[in-house]
């Protein structure tokens, strides 16, 4: 029986209602996912996360407008929800990490994550194909407030669990700016990127690593150092000095070439 754009947008209302009225906020998106960076040039070891949660408060919707599907010329399906509103959103999971990046920064420990984002406005869009089994494409538009985070046993040392909140903060603070004044930039670079490939992975089992090319991020080396974006990191440096090697971490890892 083919698929129809109802079915697909039935699907949607379905999962949402569910999440909202029957697991109060709550989703467990999965018990165990490991992540094997052996096979890179850049990266290598391995990182697990094990139950993985999302809790989130939705602001109101109208059940019939907020989402919509249409089929294209190609008779895949293009979904998507739009201007839905969390006033609350966190995400929690256990992690194993033994991992280096580029022979240069080793990651390492096992704990927890905890972290929150609050006033999320978003409009998203994918490309679903024909067999509903498969994501082509994905686009996010969102504005969030960055929140705490507490992430646990990193390097294997919880006397340095204040340092990495410290830092995850800030760093959740700096993509919110950045989000902000450069939008665009975040949106192709990272944001439309990491959906794709963690809908992909986690709801249909599909590996899209190989087809991820970060191209797009050639935009943060112009847009951090011009413009807004660089008088806003310049005052901000003076509010949090650690954002220096925070920032030299992020430019480190944005040169990997994930392709």
């Amino acid at each position: 029986m083919a698929i129809v754009p109802a079915q697909i947008l039935t699907n949607i209302i379905m999962f949402v209602q569910t999440l909202n009225f029957v697991n109060n906020g709550i989703y467990k998106a999965w018990e165990t996912r490991t992540f094997d960076f052996n096979q890179r040039d850049d990266m290598a070891g391995v990182l697990t996360i094990d139950n993985a949660q999302v809790s989130l408060v939705m602001g109101p919707y109208e059940t019939f407008k907020f989402a919509s599907v249409v089929a294209d010329a190609d008779g895949n399906f293009k979904a998507c929800i739009n201007s839905v509103t969390f006033p609350s959103f966190n995400l929690t999971f256990e992690y194993f990490a033994d991992v280096a990046i580029i022979d240069k920064y080793p990651v390492y420990g096992t704990g927890s994550y905890h972290g929150r984002l609050t006033n999320i406005s978003t409009t998203f869009c994918w490309l679903l194909s024909q067999t509903a089994e498969e994501i082509l494409d994905f686009d996010i538009k969102v504005d969030l407030r960055h929140g705490p985070s507490q992430l646990t046993g990193f390097f294997n040392n919880d006397e340095l669990n204040p340092i990495t909140e410290t830092y995850l903060t800030l760093a959740k603070r700096l993509f919110a700016m950045w989000n902000n004044y450069e939008p665009e930039c975040a949106r192709k670079c990272i944001l439309n990127p990491a959906f794709f490939f963690m809908t992909n992975y986690l709801i249909y089992d599909i590996n899209k690593a190989e087809e991820i090319t970060w191209e797009e991020c050639s935009c943060v080396s112009e847009k951090v150092h011009s413009g807004n974006s660089e008088l806003e990191l310049d005052e901000l440096l003076k509010l949090d000095p650690m954002l220096d090697p925070l920032l030299d971490l992020i430019e480190t890892v944005s040169s990997i070439s994930f392709r």
